[in-house]
Parts: C-alpha cells; structure tokens; sequence
C-alpha cells in the first residue's frame, strides 16, 4: 500500500485501530504515549516523533516496508503479506459512514407533511389548561357570591 502524506498514515492506523476493537486509551498505553498523541497520530499530524509512530505501527501489528520510488508502482509478491489494506478503501468507507450520519434526517428539525403525526411530533393537549385570568375572576366572584358576603 503507498501512503502519500501522515493523514493518510494516520486514517490507516485509525481503521487498523478499530479493526482491533482497540480504544485510543488502550492504545496509547501499549505505545507508552497520552490519548491526546494518538488522536493527533490519527488526525496525521505531520510533526509526531517517528519513533513513536513506527512503535504504534508496531502496536497495531503492522510493519513499513521502504521501496525505491521508481519501483512504488509494483504489487508487492504473493504471500508477502498476510493482509493487504487497500487506504482507497478505507478512506471511500470513512467517507460513506460521515455521510450517511450528515444526510440522516434529524425528526425535530424537520416535518414531513405526508406523515401523520406521531406522539413525538404531536402537541401535547392532554395537559391541563392554565386557568385566565377572566376564569380565575369568575371563579373567586362565585365563591364570595355563596359565602353569603
């Protein structure tokens, strides 16, 4: 797999992260580093210490393999590697959950005039009605009416 610049570096190790069912805390402890690190390390800050990026490529069971630039475009021989991640793959993946979240409609915002309403998008006419303030008058004149004053 080519890797052009650190986001791409770092949106590999995030995936491998969660392929693990590893936590960022989880690990950050095994690399000896904060959570804030790895959440950098995952954003792909370009200013990281490379020892402890190759100890989280380490961490995550992955390994680098160096070529020279003239030979990048050769698939690696068969059975060199027992997976092979495919970054195109997983980035067109990340992009397909964000933007699935981002056209998920959110039911208070908007309303759909050909639904019928639902308790949740219904009024609630079941609570009591405040008294007015006529009604409240009316009602006190009442009572000093049948107090006999």
């Amino acid at each position: 797999m080519l890797i052009r610049n650190t986001r791409d570096l770092g949106t590999l190790l995030r995936e491998r992260r969660r392929g693990s069912h590893l936590s960022q805390q989880a690990l950050a402890d095994a690399i000896g580093v904060s959570r804030h690190w790895v959440m950098d390390l995952e954003r792909g800050k370009p200013t990281l210490e490379v020892g402890l990026v190759l100890r989280a490529i380490t961490a995550l069971g992955l390994t680098t393999d160096l070529r020279d630039a003239d030979r990048t475009a050769e698939a690696p021989s068969a059975g060199t590697y027992s997976s092979v991640i495919d970054l195109e793959q997983v980035l067109s993946r990340a992009r397909g959950r964000s933007l699935a979240i981002a056209q998920r409609p959110a039911p208070y915002i908007t309303k759909d005039a050909n639904k019928p309403e639902t308790s949740a998008t219904k009024p609630d006419t079941t609570a009591a009605k405040s008294p007015t303030r006529e009604e409240n008058r009316h009602a006190s004149d009442g009572q000093t009416e049948g107090s006999g004053r």
